[in-house]
């Protein structure tokens, strides 16, 4: 049987089967929804920084894409690909997505994320968002982004992240916390003073009936992140942190400014080296994690609370045949959280999954 196709995902580095397994789907799914919206001229959520506050405002998918008129079909989608900004670092993770046509290539991080996340679950809608998981690859791609809004005067970024002639040792707990303050007014002039910034994650979100697993009628939608706007899940966050002891948003801080210094400096850097001398004793499994109630006062809008893609147009994005090769795994918790919802609490089981408004309205 020839596999599904996901929606405008013609040209790839991936067999078409291999965007379905289990590993792939989240990402091949975003660019699905992606490529789907592009078609229905419905343009996704740009998150931005802006005049020292978080913005929400629309752009389109050839503008996240860079693609001009290409159409998705004649598009790349290179996915786990070399990131064109190795030009600039060593040891630089893949990009989760580089969207090639004629005359660019566009690196783009991707997220996936449920709404509502366990924090925000028993709140209003209007108050609900979703957790949101940083890796290594996001900063390390979100802070180049940065750096190359300088290209064209290097000099100027490196005096903006000139700290009155210190040379820290970057090893050194003690050290860099004691310059901590210095580094962020650092970060916030130099994102205060340079206005381009660009495309760098883009994050589907799917909106479920409470903690259940099926989606709601508002169904599906896009957040694209500018690279300025990520940094603010850190930097803004970082006041609740002391500096006694390391932490993950302080640590995102200092090695987001050592790849800008650097590539203002030297035009390079060596992330991989980054990465394996400033862990600061905190696992490198992650580099930071922030739920719904703080992802909520950055990317409250109506879109948030009502994805503007609805249930029954997800058939769109995949067609028939695609729910054969995704079948959930049989975990033991899974089976086991199912059939005692269903022999202790069938009735209101049934009522939550066909959203029926009550127990006394079903037809039996």
């Amino acid at each position: 049987m020839e596999p599904p196709l996901l929606y405008g995902i013609r040209k790839t580095n991936r067999e078409q089967s291999e965007l379905c397994t289990k590993r792939n789907f989240p990402t091949s799914i975003t660019v699905a929804l992606a490529n789907y919206m592009r078609d229905s001229g419905i343009p996704a959520n740009l998150v931005t920084y802006k005049d020292r506050r978080i913005d929400i405002s629309a752009i389109s998918i050839e503008e996240v894409y860079q693609c001009n008129d290409v159409p998705n079909e004649e598009l790349l989608f290179l996915f786990d690909a070399v990131s064109p900004y190795t030009d600039y670092a060593s040891g630089l993770r893949q990009s989760d997505l580089v969207v090639v046509s004629p005359s660019s290539q566009r690196p783009l991080q991707i997220m996936s994320s449920v709404v509502p996340d366990a924090s925000t679950i028993a709140l209003n809608p209007s108050k609900t968002g979703p957790e949101m998981t940083l890796r290594t690859s996001d900063l390390e791609h979100c802070a180049i982004s940065i750096a190359r809004s300088f290209e064209d005067d290097m000099e100027e970024l490196e005096s903006l992240t000139d700290l009155d002639g210190i040379t820290p040792d970057w090893n050194d707990w003690d050290e860099m916390s004691a310059i901590v303050p210095d580094i962020i007014t650092a970060l916030n002039i130099i994102e205060s003073e340079c206005r381009r910034q660009k495309p760098i994650l883009m994050q589907a979100i799917w909106r479920t009936e409470g903690q259940g697993i099926i989606m709601s009628e508002s169904a599906m939608d896009l957040f694209v992140w500018s690279d300025f706007a990520l940094t603010r899940l850190f930097l803004d966050g970082s006041v609740r942190f002391g500096l006694d002891k390391p932490s993950r948003p302080i640590r995102c801080i200092l090695k987001m400014f050592r790849i800008i210094k650097e590539i203002a400096v030297y035009r390079t850097t060596d992330c991989s080296k980054i990465q394996e001398i400033m862990g600061y004793g905190i696992s490198n499994a992650k580099e930071l994690m922030v739920n719904g109630k703080l992802t909520n006062r950055v990317m409250a809008c109506p879109r948030l609370e009502k994805p503007i893609i609805f249930r029954n147009e997800l058939e769109k994005l995949v067609p028939r045949g695609f729910e054969d090769m995704v079948l959930p795994e049989r975990k033991l918790d899974i089976s086991m959280y199912y059939s005692i919802c269903l022999n202790k609490n069938r009735l209101k089981l049934f009522v939550r999954i066909v959203r029926v408004p009550s127990i006394e309205q079903l037809p039996f």
